[in-house]
C-alpha cells in the first residue's frame, strides 16, 4: 500500500521489519531473552495448573468443609477455596466452578458445604459439593468434566506458551 500525500512515497508495511543490516543493541537482546524467560516460565506454570483426576473410589465420605477465602469469580469461572476436614487435620482445596451457579448460591467466606471424597484417608480429591442441606451442587460426573476441561485449557495454554517461547528464541 502506498501513501502519497507527502512529498515522497512511503511504502506502508504490516509488520515492522528493520531494514538491511540492522543489529540489534545490548538492551534489546535482554529484553528479548528476559520475555522468553517469562513466556516459558508461564508455560510451566500452566502444566502445575493440571489437576490429576483418580480413579473413581468405590466409596465416598461427606466431610465437612468451610469456604476460607472470599469468592475469586471471572466472567465464566468462581474459585472457591475450601478448607476440608478431615479426622487428623484438614487440607485446602481449590473448587472451579460456573460463576452463575456460585453467585445464585449465595458463596461467601465461612460458609459451611459437604463435600464428597474418597473413603480412603489420602484421597483428596472433591468428587461432589453439597450444600449445608445436602442438597447437591456440583456432582460427581460435572465434577469431573469440569477437571477434564480444566486440564484440556491448561495443555493448550502451554503449548502456546512454549510456542511463544519458540518464537521468542528464534527472535534473539
Amino acid at each position: 500500500m502506498k501513501l502519497s500525500n507527502q512529498e515522497g512515497e512511503v511504502e506502508k508495511r504490516p509488520l515492522f521489519i528493520p531494514p538491511p543490516g540492522y543489529v540489534a543493541g545490548v538492551g534489546e537482546l535482554i529484553v528479548l531473552a528476559v520475555g522468553g524467560l517469562v513466556m516459558l516460565w508461564l508455560a510451566f506454570l500452566m502444566l502445575d495448573e493440571v489437576v490429576e483426576v483418580p480413579p473413581a473410589p468405590k466409596a465416598l465420605e461427606l466431610r465437612r468443609a468451610y469456604i476460607t477465602r472470599p469468592l475469586v469469580v471471572s466472567r465464566s469461572a468462581a474459585y472457591i477455596h475450601v478448607k476440608v476436614e478431615r479426622r487428623e487435620k484438614g487440607y485446602s482445596y481449590v473448587i472451579r466452578m460456573p460463576s452463575n451457579d456460585a453467585q445464585q448460591l449465595n458463596m461467601h467466606k465461612g460458609k459451611q458445604l459437604w463435600v464428597g471424597v474418597g473413603s480412603s484417608n489420602d484421597d483428596q480429591f472433591v468428587w461432589s459439593v453439597y450444600d449445608d442441606g445436602l442438597r447437591l451442587i456440583l456432582g460427581h460426573k460435572q465434577r469431573v468434566w469440569q477437571v477434564k476441561y480444566n486440564n484440556g485449557l491448561h495443555y493448550f495454554m502451554f503449548v502456546l506458551w512454549f510456542l511463544g517461547f519458540g518464537f521468542w528464541v528464534l527472535c534473539i
